[in-house]
């Protein structure tokens, strides 16, 4: 009896020391995932899709805010590694702002992206300076480097994908160009025109 009460108590120390290693094991695979690159999406229903669709966005951060601006911009990479396009209408940001705007650069002008952002099956969009872009305006507060944000990408179809902790960075000058706004004192767009009101023209233009 007593080699198998022996026998029970040293089966249940091993067993409680894999849980513990097991736990362990877990905590440093956790630890090795990057989590700004970390994509689920909202919801029983919206997961499913998000996890249909294979779209992810890599590489992403956010512009730190000059003094006195009160606007920005992400960049990134968004990947549809799926086999149907993939219709981007909007995103928003744990940010405290008037508005979250898809933006392109055409012909040196920048302006609000109609439609949004299509991603042909199999292909990724690059949102970079001087491209398309995505523009968070009216900012009640500023974006510092070092913080980090967290983004929900809308599609056409109503589901949308969550993108955690995106690092904000501060970018020079001279590595950004995202066009002559001028331009859109003339475009048709009232949203944009409305963008317009949160500076003047060189302020914007030093924006990005």
């Amino acid at each position: 009896m007593k080699l198998n009460k022996l026998g029970a108590s040293t089966i249940a120390c091993l067993a409680a020391a894999g849980l513990v290693l097991g736990a362990c094991s877990n905590a440093e695979k956790d630890a090795a995932t990057p989590s700004s690159v970390t994509v689920t999406s909202d919801g029983e229903t919206s997961t499913k899709a998000a996890e249909e669709a294979k779209i992810t966005l890599s590489d992403a951060y956010v512009k730190a805010t000059e003094d006195g601006k009160d606007m920005t911009a992400i960049f990134g990479t968004i990947h549809n590694d799926s086999d149907q396009d993939v219709n981007v209408t909007g995103f928003k940001a744990n940010i405290d702002a008037q508005k979250f705007e898809l933006h392109e650069v055409v012909d040196g002008v920048m302006r609000q992206k109609e439609g949004g952002y299509v991603i042909p099956a199999g292909e990724s969009l690059v949102l970079e300076p001087g491209k398309e872009h995505m523009m968070v305006m009216g900012l009640k507060q500023p974006i510092k480097a070092g913080d980090k944000v967290n983004l929900t990408i809308e599609l056409a179809d109503g589901t949308s994908v969550e993108v955690s902790d995106v690092p904000v960075r501060t970018i020079g000058a001279g590595q950004e160009n995202y066009g002559n706004d001028k331009g859109d004192q003339q475009s048709t767009e009232m949203d944009h025109m409305e963008h317009m009101d949160h500076g003047d023209e060189a302020d914007h233009a030093d924006h990005h």
